[in-house]
């Protein structure tokens, strides 16, 4: 089974007014819920359909001097921690490239990371897109689709995430889509709407209100009171992650 999009997500607050996710003060989406939200906030990133036309409602991303300071480090540098999406998928998966809807002033390079874990990331390269390292004029035409693909596709993880490196202009940018690319340059999908016939549906997350339970409890021993997949399997070794264990042991 191909591996799907299950969450898409930027640093809350990290954008100019000029966005959809400030519109819509909506930084993550996720599923489930099902169907995959690419309507609102910064699911907007992963819709198949874009206005163009420089709509700032059909935005993405969009740092400009309105957003939060310091967005640039530097000259066409922007602020990685608000120049950073991540995605999630369902299964272990591959990223080649990303496709970036662009604004004329738009991206030029990007760094991708792949990992099971935020606190453990594997780089697969910075590169520049292929109207290389521009710094004047535009870097496309209005809501041109440009392909970036990285030196090396990584190893399979859980986790993708995609740094704005590098802009055409010295302060500013703005993109409609970002869509992350498979090893045969496609687009990796959201997950579908709906099960495939004969596909298994298996529990995601599970939780507790935290510090709610006796000290002679597997939660408050590990002090987890939340397990969620991805990264998969779910953890039912530890914490709340136990009430699914099936392995039960004998005696009292």
């Amino acid at each position: 089974m191909d591996a799907a999009i299950v969450e898409v997500s930027i640093p809350p607050n990290s954008q100019s007014p000029y966005c959809r996710p400030y519109i819509d003060n909506v930084w993550d989406i996720s599923a489930p819920p099902l169907p995959f939200n690419v309507t609102s906030g910064i699911g907007i990133i992963l819709n198949p359909n874009v206005i163009g036309g420089n709509t700032y409602q059909d935005f993405a991303l969009h740092l400009d001097l309105l957003s939060p300071a310091p967005s640039y480090l530097a000259a066409n540098v922007p602020n990685p921690d608000f120049a950073t999406v991540t995605y999630k998928f369902d299964s272990p998966t591959s990223v080649a490239g990303v496709e970036i809807v662009q604004h004329v002033n738009g991206i030029t390079k990007v760094e991708g990371l792949a990992g099971d874990s935020l606190a453990a990331m594997t780089s697969l390269g910075a590169v520049f897109g292929p109207s290389g390292d521009v710094i004047s004029g535009f870097v496309s035409s209005e809501a041109a689709s440009q392909s970036f693909f990285f030196n090396s596709s990584g190893p399979a993880a859980t986790i993708f995430q995609l740094i704005v490196r590098k802009t055409v202009y010295p302060n500013a940018f703005a993109c409609y889509r970002i869509y992350p690319l498979d090893s045969s340059g496609q687009r990796i999908p959201v997950i579908a709407s709906t099960q495939p016939p004969g596909q298994t549906i298996g529990v995601i997350e599970v939780s507790i209100p935290a510090h709610t339970q006796s000290p002679y409890s597997r939660p408050f021993m590990d002090d987890i009171w939340d397990v969620a997949a991805p990264p998969f399997p779910l953890n039912d070794d530890l914490g709340i992650g136990i009430i699914l264990n099936h392995y039960r042991p004998t005696g009292n």
